[in-house]
Order: C-alpha cells, then sequence, then structure tokens
C-alpha cells in the first residue's frame, strides 16, 4: 500500500497556499516590483496598507496574516528585505519596489 498524506500536512499547505494567494494579489494590486534598489517602502506602511486592502477585502481573524508571515510572504514574491540607515536611524523595509499610485504611502 501507500502511504497517504496526514491530514494536518493537507491543511498547512492548503492554508500556505492561500496565504500566498493574498499576499500575491496584495502586490499584484498595489506595488511595482521594479528592482530598482533605489525604491524602497518601509515594512510598517506594507503592513499597514496591507491591514487596510485586506479589511477591504473581507478577511478577518485566521485569513488576516500578521507582519511576519505577510513579510514571508513578501520575500516568497521575490520583493528584498532591506535595512535602511541614515540620520541615526534605521528603518526596515523592502527595496526593488514602490507602490502602484503616486499618492500611497
Amino acid at each position: 500500500g501507500s502511504l497517504g498524506v496526514p491530514q494536518s500536512i493537507k491543511q498547512d499547505v492548503q492554508e500556505y497556499q492561500e496565504e500566498e494567494n493574498y499576499v500575491a494579489q496584495f502586490v499584484d494590486e498595489l506595488l511595482v516590483v521594479t528592482g530598482d534598489r533605489n525604491d524602497f517602502i518601509p515594512s510598517n506602511d506594507l503592513y499597514l496598507y496591507y491591514s487596510t486592502w485586506a479589511s477591504g477585502h473581507g478577511l478577518r481573524g485566521q485569513d488576516l496574516l500578521n507582519s511576519s508571515h505577510f513579510g514571508r510572504g513578501l520575500v516568497a514574491r521575490g520583493l528584498e528585505r532591506h535595512v535602511y540607515r541614515g540620520g541615526g536611524t534605521q528603518v526596515r523595509g523592502f527595496r526593488g519596489v514602490r507602490w502602484v499610485a503616486a499618492n500611497v504611502g
């Protein structure tokens, strides 16, 4: 006989795929991946807009990703984590990406 995949593994895979779909949709709708190292969006700004976007798309509770899962989803979509240092401060975020609309962020 063959070994079946445990239900818990199937559920984990399904949840991961759903998370990826939400992050992919957010990226497709609101961001332009430029690859330009000068384009930078702070993580806090990205997550704030994601939270607002997710609410507008009816995501609640377990469907709403926490900031860690959201960040991992962005990396999985090809965004590059970066820490901007300047003026005695450091800001965590992603580079090579900008907002679709100039008035966002």
